[in-house]
C-alpha cells in the first residue's frame, strides 16, 4: 500500500525520515533528559505564550488531550490558566515520567499516561481539543495519526497542531534563536539540530494533501517564523 504525503520510502529522503519510516520516533534516556533541559532553560516563555493564545481558543471547561505532550510545560501552562480537564500522553515512558514529574513540581494535578498517537485509548468523541505540538514530524503516519485525532474528537472539535515545515531558510532559524536570546555553544547545537529536524519536517504541499485526505470539515493555517499552526474541525 502506498504510504502518505510525506512518508517516502526509506533510504530515498533525509535521515529523520528514514528513522520514522517504520514506527515513531520517541525520545528516551538520556535525550529526554536532554530535551527537557533545553525546555525548561530556553523555552518557558515560548510556552507561556502559547499557552495564552490557546486559551483564547480553548473555554476553561472544554476536555483536552496533548498527544507527544513530551515535558509536560505546555500542559501545565494550560492547567494554570484555568484549562484543568486536560491529560497528556506521550510514546515514551521516559518523557512521561519526567512530565509527570514537572507538574507535581508546579503543583498542578494532570494525568499523563504512555500512548501511541495512531492508538489513542480512548473512546471515540472524547475530546473537544486534541494538541500536538513540535512532534508532528515524529509521526511514522501522519495520515492514520489526523485520523485518529479526528476519531477522538467531539462533533465540531478541533485538532491544533504546530510545529516546523521545511520550507524555512536558514535566516529564520537564526531570527528563532536571536528570539529565545540562545548564545555560544548552545546556539551551535541548536542550529544543527533545527536544521536536521527541518531536513525531516513537511512541507506546504505535504500538509496540503494530508490536510485534503484526513476527513476535517475544516481548516486553517497560518505559518510565522519557523513554524505552522494548523486548526482542524471536525
Amino acid at each position: 500500500m502506498e504510504r502518505e504525503a510525506g512518508t517516502e520510502r526509506a533510504g530515498t529522503s533525509s535521515l529523520m525520515r528514514r528513522m520514522r519510516y517504520r514506527k515513531d520516533i520517541a525520545i528516551s534516556g538520556a535525550n529526554a533528559k536532554v530535551y527537557d533541559r533545553q525546555g525548561r532553560r530556553y523555552r518557558q516563555a515560548e510556552f507561556r505564550e502559547l499557552a495564552e493564545q490557546l486559551a483564547k481558543w480553548i473555554p476553561e471547561d472544554a476536555s483536552i488531550l496533548e498527544v507527544a505532550s513530551g515535558s509536560g510545560y505546555l500542559a501545565i501552562e494550560l492547567h494554570r490558566l484555568g484549562r484543568t480537564h486536560l491529560i497528556g500522553t506521550d510514546i515514551s515512558q521516559d518523557q512521561v515520567d519526567i512530565a509527570a514529574a514537572n507538574a507535581r513540581e508546579a503543583g498542578v494535578p494532570i494525568e499523563f499516561s504512555v500512548a501511541s498517537v495512531l492508538d489513542i485509548p480512548r473512546p471515540e468523541g472524547s475530546f473537544d481539543f486534541v494538541l500536538c505540538f513540535a512532534a508532528f514530524k515524529n509521526f511514522s503516519d501522519p495520515a492514520a495519526a489526523l485520523m485518529e485525532m479526528r476519531r477522538i474528537l467531539a462533533p465540531g472539535g478541533q485538532v491544533i497542531i504546530g510545529d516546523m515545515y521545511s520550507d524555512i531558510p536558514d535566516q529564520a532559524i537564526e531570527e528563532y534563536l536571536d528570539g529565545q536570546n540562545i548564545r555560544g555553544l548552545n546556539r551551535i547545537v541548536l542550529r544543527v539540530i533545527f536544521r536536521f529536524l527541518r531536513k525531516g519536517a513537511y512541507s506546504h504541499a505535504e500538509l496540503d494533501r494530508l490536510i485534503s485526505g484526513a476527513g476535517f470539515s475544516s481548516h486553517e493555517m497560518t505559518a510565522e517564523g519557523i513554524a505552522f499552526l494548523l486548526r482542524l474541525t471536525k
